[in-house]
Parts: structure tokens; sequence; C-alpha cells
């Protein structure tokens, strides 16, 4: 079994109680923005910093169990994700030792494929629907790109871990949106899960959300206004999510 090989070589404090009547139901992705693991376990164990997350996987695939899944880590801090705020009661926060977007490293394959096993094993003990395997940039989308454009998601959907989707491309995929086409992208954005978007908003804290989404599905719009194939998109990951 996965459990026997995660390595308890190191343990964070920063952590608390679940309440009672909380469900796990969400899996939140991050990259540690370290170059390496003791980098990463310094600021996940720190009493100062008070962040932590329940795994770690390093670069080589070895999978660290910092924080039981019963106790509430400290990961996704000031979050929400459709009705749900404060994440942290309700998810399992994995880590994963990246140095960050800003410095264009990619994943290594033997370490995808340890973030591929972890989330089965989460996945089916706690029957959490892979809609609900989430990034950090999603479910706090004004503050963080973790895990960052880099992060593998088609990897993760041809393995059920990801609603992640593609779609052929149209001649005017790429035309501007009209002020009601760019306020029901919006709307989409809301009801595929994005929380604080404001559907009759400024674009400025619209664009964070925005860049979120597009981060996450069609990395090519990042800091772009949104585009014909970006509400094809949202629509079709809107639908398949409502049948699953």
């Amino acid at each position: 079994m996965l459990e026997k090989k995660f390595v308890h070589t190191f343990k964070s404090k920063n952590f608390d109680n679940r309440s009672k009547k909380s469900k796990i139901k969400y899996i939140i992705l991050h990259y540690t923005e370290t170059k390496n693991l003791n980098d990463a376990i310094k600021l996940l164990c720190s009493k100062k910093r008070k962040v932590s997350a329940h795994y770690v996987i390093d670069l080589d695939g070895k999978i660290y169990l910092l924080v039981e899944d019963t106790k509430r880590a400290w990961h996704a801090g000031l979050s929400s994700w459709k009705n749900e705020k404060y994440l942290n009661e309700t998810s399992i926060g994995i880590e994963i030792v990246n140095e960050g977007e800003q410095k264009k490293k990619k994943y290594p394959k033997i370490q995808i494929k340890s973030v591929i096993l972890l989330l089965k094993y989460l996945k089916n003990k706690f029957q959490i629907k892979k809609t609900n395997i989430l990034a950090h940039s999603d479910i706090a989308p004004t503050r963080k790109i973790d895990p960052g454009v880099f992060f593998p998601w088609e990897e993760l959907a041809k393995n059920s871990l990801s609603n992640f989707s593609k779609i052929k491309r149209e001649k005017n995929d790429f035309d501007m949106l009209t002020p009601e086409e760019l306020v029901f992208f919006f709307n989409c954005l809301k009801i595929l899960g994005f929380h604080e978007t404001e559907v009759n908003g400024s674009f400025s804290k619209n664009k964070l959300i925005s860049n979120a989404f597009h981060r996450h599905y069609f990395p090519q719009l990042i800091n772009k206004k949104p585009r014909r194939i970006s509400v094809r998109l949202i629509k079709k990951i809107i639908n398949l999510t409502k049948n699953i």
C-alpha cells in the first residue's frame, strides 16, 4: 500500500483539530517555491511562519507526511470555492517541491508520478470528486499562482484526477468578447467555483481570477483578456462538471 511508502522523517506542529462535523472533500495542490526539500521543510515546520501541509513531494518522488490527514494543516489560508470559505477545514494540502512559476522549472516525471499515486490514494480514501482536486490559485486567485503554469493538469486528467479538458480550435476563437459576453464569462467563472468573481465588477480584480482560470486550463491567455475560446472552454468544463 502507498501509505507504507510515506516518509515520516519530519513532522510539522503547525496544525489544529478539524471540526467534528467537517468532511474532507478537497485536495489543494501547491508548489513550495523552494530549491529543495530541506528549504521546504524549514518553511512548513517553522513556528514563526505558521504554515504547513499534510504532504510534501520531493523532486525524486519521495512522499513526506508532515501532518496527519485527520488534523487541519494550515496551507490554504484565505480561500474560497463555490459557497465555501477557509478550505483548510475540509481539505488535504499537498506541497510539491518546485522553485515556482517565475523560475520556469518544470516538474520531473518521477515527481508527477508520485503526485498521481498520492492523489489516487486520497481520492479513494476520502471519496473525493476529481472536480475537487484544485490548485491553490483556484481557491485564492487574487493572492496565489501555484502550482503554476507548468503543472501538468492534462496528465492528471488522463488518470481521472482533474476536469482539465481540450477543445478543438475554431476560426474566431481569439476574437475579443463583447461587454455582454465578458459578463457572461465572469458569471461562468462564478458558476465553476471562483467565489471572489464580481460579475458586474471592474476587470482589474477579475483579471486575476481570469488568470487563475487560464493558468489551470489555457495558459496562452494569462494576462490577456478572455477570448471566445475562453467562453467555449469554460462552458465545456461546467457541463462536464455537472455530469460527474
